[in-house]
């Protein structure tokens, strides 16, 4: 029901705070303090760790391409299709829904 507040979402609210703080400060963004361990600790910098990362991601998308593939589908016909076929939608008869209580809205569409 209700619309989100301050204190409704404080917690989400807080959490993107804490990550934009986190990227913002190079000294507590965990790339680069990781980057920074590596480079120090183990001898390779920001390209070997950006190498490992790509190949991971490479792997779980790999592992996980049933997924991505339909979610990439998903979100190519979403933004194409409906943006192509439904531009507008017309809202018709507005004042006919009840104030309170349950709905059930249909389309009208001729196929």
């Amino acid at each position: 029901g209700e619309p989100p507040t301050v204190r409704t979402a404080a917690r989400d609210l807080g959490m993107m705070l804490v990550v934009c703080l986190l990227l913002a400060v190079d000294e507590l963004n965990p790339v680069k303090v990781l980057c920074s361990y590596s480079r120090d600790v183990i001898g390779f910098g920001e390209p070997a760790v950006a190498m490992i990362t790509a190949a991971l991601l490479t792997l779980l998308v790999v592992h996980q391409r049933d997924h991505f593939l339909y979610y990439c589908a998903r979100t190519f016909f979403r933004c194409t299709f409906n943006n192509i076929f439904f531009r507008s939608v017309e809202i018709v008869g507005m004042e006919n829904l009840p104030k309170q209580g349950p709905v059930i809205l249909t389309g009208n569409h001729n196929n």
